[in-house]
This record gives structure tokens, C-alpha cells and sequence, in this order.
């Protein structure tokens, strides 16, 4: 199942059989089943010897309304002679260097690029504005029965430390 929201009142999904439980494969047979939309996906993730990622990418190529069909056979010809993207990765390829061998041929044009990584985006104001949205009773409760009180970001583990007078504190600001 695939849940895209394109920003209208509800989020649009989308179910298709899983193929074989690759990612790519079954990301290519969502967008040609689903969608409608003939597609190329690779992915891969290279896992160094301590069991962290060393490195991880991935392309996604989707055809256009009014492709030519040599345009088909060129794109075919190129996704053909790839490696896997686990081994173009371990070569020390670019993304960048990835794209141009997949569109080998084609103009290709980078508008932007960006680093991407896992970053969250709790901070003390949220957690303080979760802890007030828990409700007057609860707060209260929190603030009485422990001197120190810990909140830990789901997300990525971040302990928030609030004493029994900043508890007391949010509990003033949740009457007003």
C-alpha cells in the first residue's frame, strides 16, 4: 500500500500485490499497475562490516506522456548494461554519476541538489507544547507525584528533563 498526500483534504492511497518484497520491484509495479505510469526504480543499501550503513541511494525514472519509442529502446538499452546500485555505490559513484548512466544520452540537468539525512525536528517548545495538550489533570498530576520528570523524543531518543517548578510552570500556562 502506498499513501501519498498531494495536500487535498484526505491523503490518496494506493494498493497493488507485492511482486517479491524488493522495494524497487514492487515501487515499479505501484507506479505501472497503479498509477499507470511506466517506471524504473533501483535501490540499494551497502552495509559496512559493523553492521552500519556505509551507504545508501536509489533512482527512480518515469516516462513521460508522448515518449518516443526510440527514447524507450535508449533508456532500455542504458538500465540493461547498469550495475546493481549497491555496486555503483561501493565504486565510489556520485548520484550524480548514477543519473548520468541511467539517462546515458540524454541532456540531463541538475536544477538542486541537497544533502539528505535523518534529522529530528522535536525541540523543548514541542515538548513542552505536547506535555500542555496533555491536559490540566494530568500535568498536575505529573508535577505532584515526581520531583523531575523525563520525556524522551520517539523519534530519535532526545531525553527532556523538566523539574516539578517547570511542570508547574506549563501547568500556569495551560489555565490561561
Amino acid at each position: 500500500m502506498v499513501i501519498k498526500d498531494i495536500g487535498l483534504k484526505d491523503p490518496i492511497t494506493g494498493t497493488v500485490a507485492l511482486v517479491n518484497g524488493e522495494i524497487a520491484e514492487d515501487l515499479t509495479r505501484y507506479f505501472a499497475e497503479s498509477e499507470q505510469i511506466p517506471s524504473a526504480c533501483a535501490l540499494g543499501v551497502l552495509v559496512d562490516t559493523d553492521c552500519s550503513v556505509k551507504c545508501a541511494g536509489g533512482w527512480l525514472v518515469q516516462l513521460m506522456p508522448g515518449v518516443k519509442d526510440s527514447d524507450i529502446d535508449k533508456l532500455e538499452a542504458n538500465l540493461a548494461k547498469l550495475e546493481s546500485m549497491t555496486a555503483m555505490l561501493d565504486k565510489g559513484m556520485s548520484l550524480e554519476d548514477i543519473i548520468r548512466a541511467v539517462l546515458d544520452g540524454f541532456e540531463v540537468d541538475f536544477l538542486q541538489t541537497s544533502e539528505i539525512g535523518y534529522r529530528c525536528a522535536c525541540s523543548r517548545e514541542k515538548v513542552e507544547r505536547a506535555l500542555i495538550s496533555m491536559g490540566k489533570t494530568e500535568l498536575r498530576k505529573m508535577a505532584e507525584e515526581q520531583e523531575n520528570s523525563e520525556v524522551t523524543c520517539q523519534f530519535c531518543d532526545k531525553i527532556y528533563r523538566f523539574s516539578r517548578a517547570e511542570l508547574q510552570e506549563l501547568l500556569t500556562h495551560a489555565t490561561k
